[in-house]
């Protein structure tokens, strides 16, 4: 069902709602958006959603929006990324969180992401590196989404993004590398030498433990 609710004199509130029953015989109502259009296509979803609940027994998702997801994402990236990169990937996922609102995280469309890393770029001068680093992480986000049925798939797979200009990456020569160890001072040159030979980066030698 879709109707206007009105206030005690009489007008109608703005947008249109919609009133069903789920899988479950339970009733509910929810805005369905500003116009009789928008809220029928959400009626429509929820209509399908709930005629797969009772053809596949498959439980409907919760819905849960990202903002009380985040404790959850933020917890499991301490647990399997690196100290020096929880930082910034929390970062820009509770940036998302803002972003995304109240929307709970099974209506986030690739639309919406598609929509949401253009704005991004545009606001903040990204490069498309720093871009695409911001994609996986929230893309990795909605996986781990995905495994705690609070979503049916990965809104983030599919996104197209400008591709990243490749640049030729300096290297030093053998002889540069042997004028370099050279010049250090004697105190670091053991660990200047252990990163010219194997190409470490500098945050990964420091986290060497004997």
């Amino acid at each position: 069902m879709v109707f206007r609710r009105k206030d005690s004199d009489g007008r109608p509130f703005s947008g249109w709602y919609v009133r069903w029953t789920d899988a479950h015989a339970r009733r509910k109502l929810a805005k369905g958006g500003r116009t009789r259009d928008s809220a029928e296509r959400f009626l429509r979803n929820r209509l399908d959603e709930r005629d797969r609940v009772r053809a596949t027994g498959e439980q409907p998702i919760k819905l849960v929006t990202f903002e009380e997801f985040l404790p959850t994402i933020e917890q499991h990236l301490r647990a399997h990324v690196r100290p020096a990169t929880v930082h910034g990937r929390t970062g820009f996922l509770r940036k998302s969180s803002k972003h995304f609102g109240r929307k709970p995280l099974a209506q986030i469309t690739q639309a919406d992401v598609q929509a949401w890393m253009s704005k991004v770029r545009i606001d903040d001068g990204l490069q498309a590196s720093t871009l695409r680093t911001h994609l996986t992480t929230l893309s990795s986000a909605f996986t781990v989404a995905v495994d705690l049925a609070l979503m049916r798939a990965n809104p983030a797979r599919g996104v197209k993004l400008p591709k990243p200009d490749v640049a030729p990456i300096p290297r030093l020569t053998p002889a540069e590398l042997t004028r370099l160890y050279a010049a250090v001072p004697e105190s670091v040159r053991p660990c200047v030498v252990l990163i010219g030979e194997t190409g470490l980066r500098r945050s990964e030698a420091l986290e060497l433990a004997w």
